[in-house]
């Protein structure tokens, strides 16, 4: 009798631990991201040996990261939509896009396989009509918030395309309004890097692409931004960069110290960088500083 009750009496006590610890103990994976994804899409119509280096990078050694999706409109009938990039692009950490734009109206056209556009995709709701778009606009009553559809997992974008990151004093230059996509609700992004003017072409791209990404990996330890910069300068590219403020540090998952997304409550603080010029205040919430 004796040994029943205290066999009982520990089966009571390891049953109430567990108990406990299914409350207030999460598992591993739960806890914490362990698998970083990533989407790459080519949109033009040229050579999309770029986005397979991309791919080849992430997802091997040091980064091992899953790849979400990877299309390219040189694959007929696996052509990347503008569904994909809108909203599909959110599901990952990072995203790359390759091909052609343009800075009127802040527009991407997406390529088939047979070099016809398919459809544009735009920057801004404002120039889209029945076109889609990802969004930029203030949200009405917000001075914080935009309409931007990149707002939940998202939180760099890495741009291939020409005049992305045009900046002027308009709202409607180019990096003004890919710099709002940044400003979406509830989960604000962190960084866009691309180019100002002229991106570099086929072969060229994809040199750049791979030394990116071999500076960004652990073993170089450059931060997204530095290492973006770098990957360009080797080959005299016209690199932009628009951030967060509190996010300029951010190395890749895995690769370095990542810092947390910015509260979509507080005035956004963003900054612009491009080849040969010195950092600037673009944003600080809805005011726009000149250049």
């Amino acid at each position: 009798m004796f040994r029943f009750t205290v066999h009982f009496k520990r089966w009571i006590v390891f049953t109430i631990f567990l108990m406990f610890a299914s409350v207030f103990f999460v598992p591993a994976s739960f806890a914490q991201e362990d698998n970083f994804e990533a989407s790459i899409w080519y949109i033009g119509n040229g050579s999309d040996a770029d986005t397979t280096a991309a791919k080849n990078k992430l997802s091997s050694s040091p980064y091992s990261w899953v790849i979400n999706y990877f299309k390219s409109s040189r694959n007929a009938g696996n052509e990347p939509t503008a569904y994909d990039l809108y909203n599909n692009s959110d599901y990952s950490d990072v995203v790359y896009i390759s091909g052609h734009g343009y800075e009127n109206h802040t527009r991407l056209p997406l390529y088939k396989a047979d070099n016809s556009i398919s459809t544009w995709l735009y920057v801004s709701e404002k120039w889209a009509g029945s076109y889609p778009y990802i969004g930029c606009e203030w949200k009405p009553g917000s001075s914080t918030k935009t309409t931007s559809k990149w707002n939940g997992d998202l939180e760099w974008a890495i741009l291939g395309p020409c005049n992305q990151l045009n900046l002027s004093t308009s709202e409607d230059s180019s990096a003004r309004e890919w710099a709002r996509v940044l400003c979406g609700d509830p989960v604000r992004m962190h960084a866009i890097v691309g180019y100002t003017g002229l991106a570099p072409g086929d072969g060229v791209d994809t040199e750049i692409i791979n030394e990116f990404f071999n500076y960004a990996n652990k073993n170089n330890g450059y931060t997204i931004l530095n290492a973006w910069i770098r990957a360009n300068n080797n080959h005299y590219a016209n690199w932009a960069a628009i951030y967060h403020a509190a996010n300029k540090s951010d190395h890749f998952h895995g690769q370095g110290s990542v810092t947390g997304d910015t509260d979509p409550n507080s005035d956004p603080d963003i900054k612009y960088l491009r080849v040969g010029g010195s950092e600037q205040t673009i944003y600080s919430g809805q005011v726009h500083f000149c250049v």
